[in-house]
């Protein structure tokens, strides 16, 4: 009896440790696709793995449109991830559609993660302002603070520039086209001209809103499309 008690302890604090995305990957490893979809969506906080695998347990789930808005967002967090983009374009060639490439300066700094940069630039900050006050009275520092600062000064603004491209903000402009076919159309209203047509999966960008009409630009072109047919990378797992 003392013996199944103690195994039975032993569960409930080994259960109790294990983190959310464990638990989550448990139920993605038992093929409960579900189960592992609302575990990973109840964990707080975005990054590019949580993304990448909730685009994974999404095409499980046979939700390609929603799979690609996860796997583009996780692109723009880590763009030089192999298995990031080798599982985007795989979900892309299912739906027939072109997947447009990240803007340069997104891959100029894709070498990094977003928080990364965050990082190396607050450590920098306080390096910084810790060596600006260390040559007052350290008079090797003060001799050498005509190469030392500019520098330092350069490497701020390659880690700023880094941290800039690298912030939701960047991705906030992007939408997946939710409907097998989306009918864009000369004004935001239901009955206003057809325009073109986008087919389910296509990544666009929100150029204006009007009420529950988005503008978006796509193919060269732009068009106005009901708010219920897109994907806002901004407000995934909101």
């Amino acid at each position: 009896m003392i013996r199944g008690i103690l195994l039975s302890l032993f569960v409930s604090v080994a259960a109790f440790a294990e983190s959310p995305f464990e638990e989550a990957a448990a139920l993605y490893d038992q093929g409960d696709f579900s189960g592992a979809l609302t575990t990973y969506q109840a964990i707080e906080g975005q990054s590019s793995a949580l993304d990448y695998n909730i685009g994974n347990t999404l095409m499980r789930l046979e939700q390609t449109p929603e799979a690609i808005a996860y796997y583009r967002r996780a692109l723009w967090q880590s763009p030089s991830d192999p298995d990031i983009r080798a599982n985007l374009e795989r979900a892309v060639d299912q739906t027939d559609t072109a997947m447009p490439p990240l803007p340069l300066y997104r891959k100029l700094s894709g070498f990094l993660k977003a928080e990364q940069w965050q990082l190396g630039f607050i450590i920098s900050c306080w390096i910084f302002a810790g060596l600006g006050m260390l040559r007052f009275k350290i008079e090797a520092l003060r001799n050498a603070s005509a190469w030392i600062f500019p520098l330092l000064t350069l490497i701020l603004l390659v880690l700023g520039a880094g941290v800039w491209a690298s912030m939701p903000s960047a991705y906030a402009s992007e939408a997946i086209i939710k409907p097998v076919e989306a009918i864009t159309r000369f004004e935001p209203l239901p009955d206003a001209t057809e325009h073109f047509t986008l087919p389910q999966g296509s990544v666009v960008k929100i150029t204006d809103q009007n009420r529950n009409w988005y503008k978006i630009s796509a193919l060269d072109e732009q068009g106005w499309v009901p708010a219920d047919q897109l994907i806002l990378l901004k407000e995934l797992g909101e």
